[in-house]
């Protein structure tokens, strides 16, 4: 995690992206906000990206590689 987000957290500031993802994920923000600053959730934070909590209480994010790409066809 960002390690501005987390001091930010546990200094009990405003977060912009804890509000997000508790409306994404249909939390309290108050309780997102305890998560994180227990070190049960992370929020992921990417440039032009919408911020993603991971973690105890929240919905499952699968990513799968499959071994194939758009540029290279190669089954083997």
């Amino acid at each position: 995690m960002n390690k501005n987000l987390f001091d930010a957290v546990i200094a009990g500031k405003e977060v912009q992206a804890i509000y997000a993802v508790a409306k994404a994920e249909g939390v309290r923000p108050n309780f997102l906000l305890k998560q994180v600053a227990l070190g049960r959730v992370v929020i992921m934070q990417r440039d032009g990206k919408q911020p993603t909590g991971i973690g105890e209480s929240l919905r499952t994010k699968i990513n799968a590689n499959i071994g194939t790409s758009a540029e290279v066809f190669d089954p083997d």
